[in-house]
This record gives structure tokens, C-alpha cells and sequence, in this order.
């Protein structure tokens, strides 16, 4: 990765906005005395997958942005088309200019297996998990010793759906364990 200097430039789209090369971004606040202003820094909410993003108001009208773009539409240029958003270090939540680049859907998924990021959210690390690792292990073990219990009656234990215990007997879902 090649050094950046440090710049700070206005979002083009957001008026009052503004974005540096380290992935931070600002909106400009007048003084009391309404002559001067001043740049605060803005809050950055980082999502479940990794990503940081800020919100933006204008006229009455707010929208939620992923900062990797603004930093890449600010100081690069738009996205192209059928480009994404590629993060060179794998770090999701290093908006640097210097980690950033468009590329291909391909380019990025090769980063995300080059990283090892490819679908870092497995089993009871996924958000929308009902299970642990342990109550996983106990359904297949029941059903190892209990041949005649039925995936009706362990489903009802475990309040999940039958099609969900009949994917972990049969390894589709947590593969891992």
C-alpha cells in the first residue's frame, strides 16, 4: 500500500460535509456568532458485519452512508459501474484512502479468501442465531442414542423449526461442530 498524505475535502453530494484520508468524517458547525464555524467530528456506527457508516441530514432529509464510500467517491471518483468497495488490508473498518480501492465483485470476493473474511459469522456468532454450540451438539447426540426419536419432537424441544434440526442431523447447517 502506497502512503497518503493527509487531505480533508467537502462530500459533493452533502452540503456542510466533509471527509479525510483516514476514514473520518466531519460536519461544519457555525459559531454563536454565526462569522465563524468549526468541524466536528461526526459519530461512526459500526454494523454487525464489520462496516462503519455515518448519518448525513439535508433538508429535512437524512440517509445513512458506508464511509469506505465517501472516501472512495471523495477522493477517487464515483463508483464505476459494476464496482464495489475493496478493502485491501481485509479490515472492514479501515477506511483509510491508502486501504481502498473499486474493483471487481470477483476482485473482492478473492480478497475476502485471501484475508480468510469470508463468512466470518458462523454458528451461535451469527446474529440470528437460536442455538449454541453445546444445544447443537446435544440434538445430534440425542438422535445418535435415541434412533426413534423424531425431528417433530426435538424441533419442539429446542423451539426451532423441524427444518432446521433435520439440516444440522444432516451437517447442511453448522457443518463446523
Amino acid at each position: 500500500m502506497t502512503k497518503i498524505l493527509y487531505q480533508r475535502k467537502p462530500l459533493s453530494k452533502w452540503k456542510g460535509y466533509f471527509v479525510d484520508t483516514n476514514g473520518n468524517v466531519f460536519s461544519y458547525r457555525k459559531s454563536y456568532d454565526k462569522l465563524s464555524g468549526f468541524l466536528y467530528p461526526l459519530k461512526q456506527e459500526k454494523l454487525h458485519s464489520g462496516y462503519k457508516r455515518v448519518k448525513l441530514h439535508q433538508n429535512n432529509y437524512y440517509k445513512k452512508i458506508l464511509i469506505h464510500r465517501l472516501v472512495l467517491e471523495t477522493f477517487i471518483e464515483e463508483c464505476p459501474k459494476d464496482m464495489e468497495c475493496r478493502h485491501l488490508n481485509g479490515i472492514r473498518d479501515d477506511n483509510r484512502l491508502e486501504n481502498l480501492q473499486w474493483g471487481t465483485k470477483r476482485e473482492n470476493q478473492l480478497d475476502r479468501y485471501t484475508h480468510n473474511t469470508m463468512n466470518p459469522l458462523k454458528g451461535s456468532k451469527h446474529g440470528m442465531s437460536k442455538l449454541n454450540d453445546f444445544q447443537v451438539k446435544r440434538i445430534r447426540l440425542l438422535k445418535e442414542i435415541i434412533p426413534a426419536i423424531t425431528q417433530k419432537r426435538l424441533s419442539k424441544m429446542f423451539n426451532i423449526d423441524r427444518t432446521m434440526i433435520g439440516n444440522i442431523l444432516k451437517r447442511k447447517n453448522w457443518k463446523h461442530i
